[in-house]
């Protein structure tokens, strides 16, 4: 059975509005595997307000006591995708009434999910600079963080560790909790075959045994973002490894966005 949905699945029509707000307001947790699609045929290309992923967005904007929020994408390149995680970045905007608001402008806004916990992200391709937004948006309610196959769009072989280096610096970061598994570089600028993708490797705590693509740690924040980012080895492997290379992975995803 495919439990992958289309994102017309998503759609909330206006008779359904009166029963379906309500629950979708109280809803505490939203898992979703689903496949962002260019267009919806619940939109016309004349609508006010016409964006990519029209319904994932006014979903999200209705659950505003979300606590756990799980997304796995189905493609790990794509518009669609890319757009909803810079939307789903954008610093939410304070004092807005969503429910009440005309739906034409809650497909725009960013999405707030205040008491937001938990975040699992999986299977898609991102820029470090997003990936990076997206975390600190809700650095200060965060507990756990999930990250399962994902690339990031970069030309460094050292974004995972630069990334995870900086969120241990990061006092701002609340996050006890995190698995990290599968993850590696944008197939596209490594030139990897999907079938024969590396991921980044960690190494294991017992020396004697080899490295491993998934890790669990808990513990402050400080704590496991320095321990991935000291136990990351290099992928795929190469000569000009170095601080310079881990340095320049920020200006390397700041020019891959433009």
């Amino acid at each position: 059975m495919n439990s992958v949905l289309t994102e017309q699945a998503l759609f909330v029509a206006q008779w359904m509005k009166p029963t379906l707000l309500p629950v979708l307001e109280n809803l505490q947790r939203l898992h979703l595997a689903v496949e962002l699609t260019a267009r919806d045929p619940h939109h016309p290309l004349d609508t006010p307000g016409n964006v990519l992923n029209l319904n994932i967005r006014r979903l999200l904007n209705y659950t505003k006591n979300l606590k756990w929020l799980r997304i796995n994408f189905q493609h790990r390149r794509g518009q669609t995708t890319d757009l909803f995680l810079r939307w789903l970045a954008l610093p939410a905007l304070a004092h807005v009434d969503k429910l009440a608001a005309p739906a034409c402008n809650v497909d725009l806004l960013p999405v707030d999910l205040p008491a937001l916990e938990r975040l699992d992200l999986g299977s898609t391709s991102v820029s470090l600079r997003i990936l990076r937004s997206v975390i600190m948006k809700w650095a200060s309610t965060l507990k756990s963080l999930s990250l399962w196959s994902i690339d990031i769009q970069s030309d460094s072989s050292m974004a995972w560790a630069k990334l995870f280096a900086d969120l241990s610096q990061n006092e701002a970061v609340s996050i006890k909790h995190i698995t990290v598994g599968r993850i590696g570089l944008s197939q596209q600028r490594w030139g990897q075959p999907a079938f024969s993708r590396p991921y980044v490797l960690f190494k294991a705590q017992d020396a004697d045994k080899p490295a491993q693509s998934m890790v669990e740690l808990r513990g402050t924040a400080a704590e496991i973002f320095a321990e991935l980012a000291r136990d990351v080895i290099d992928w795929p492997p190469r000569a000009d490894h170095g601080q310079a290379d881990i340095a320049s992975s920020w200006e390397d995803s700041d020019s891959n966005d433009d």
